[in-house]
């Protein structure tokens, strides 16, 4: 299938980043993938997919970013995924105060300014779509331990309607969905208890990162109305 819009990817590499990765190249989007994270099943797929444009970044090194930021600049992007993220360990730090920065520089302020970048291309070809990561966390409220992360999340949703108004006039639609409990090497990394925790979901199990894969697709690909709006994605929490 020929398609000659291009999507950039963050987190990529991994979760639901890779679930986006594969659905939007089957679908034939050019794709420019960001990853921190080198798994074997990444380097195997880029390999063997000539439309995807692999870009390394660890978004709390200041450099690193300013050299994305270069990279990215120019490319018409038509669609943009903020799936990288990290979770709260900062209660663990002996700087807790540096720690939560760093939480918010990756899953608030780089998003914003990666939308920032983007949308400047997207005005000029009448055409964009953004998704940003929230987190179904948001709705319950974090507990103190990862408070900085609930935090870092629901400034990314004021984000998505601030850009949804600027992006209003250029069909340019930014939306922010909340995933629950997913499948993924994240909560595993994490130490949560899904057996557990997945008595709580209605649906009494956790998403597959390809079904909110799907979603996030038809949000870039077939929706032409919705904007400014969060939107969960968790079994009915």
């Amino acid at each position: 299938m020929e398609n000659k819009k291009k999507v950039l990817i963050t987190g990529a590499s991994t979760g639901i980043g890779f679930s986006c990765l594969e659905l939007f190249s089957k679908n034939g989007w050019n794709v420019v993938a960001h990853y921190y994270e080198q798994t074997e099943k990444f380097d195997i797929f880029i390999n063997d997919n000539k439309k995807i444009k692999a870009i390394e970044c660890d978004f709390s090194n200041q450099d690193q970013l300013n050299n994305f930021f270069t990279k990215i600049k120019n490319e018409e992007i038509h669609a943009l995924v903020n799936s990288a993220g990290c979770f709260d360990f900062s209660h663990k730090s002996r700087n807790r105060i540096e720690a939560a920065k760093i939480i918010f520089q990756i899953n608030t302020i780089t998003p914003i300014l990666i939308a920032e970048t983007v949308i400047v291309k997207m005005k000029e070809l009448g055409f964009g779509r953004i998704i940003n990561f929230s987190s179904i966390g948001v709705k319950f409220g974090s507990n103190m331990e990862n408070i900085f992360y609930g935090s870092s999340k629901i400034a990314l949703e004021a984000a998505t309607r601030s850009l949804a108004r600027e992006g209003s006039g250029y069909n340019i639609l930014v939306n922010a969905i909340r995933p629950g409990i997913t499948d993924t090497e994240f909560y595993k990394r994490i130490g949560k208890n899904l057996t557990e925790r997945v008595k709580l979901i209605p649906l009494k199990r956790a998403a597959l990162p390809e079904e909110i894969a799907s979603f996030i697709y038809f949000l870039c690909s077939d929706n032409s109305y919705i904007t400014g709006q969060t939107l969960p994605i968790s079994g009915g929490e």
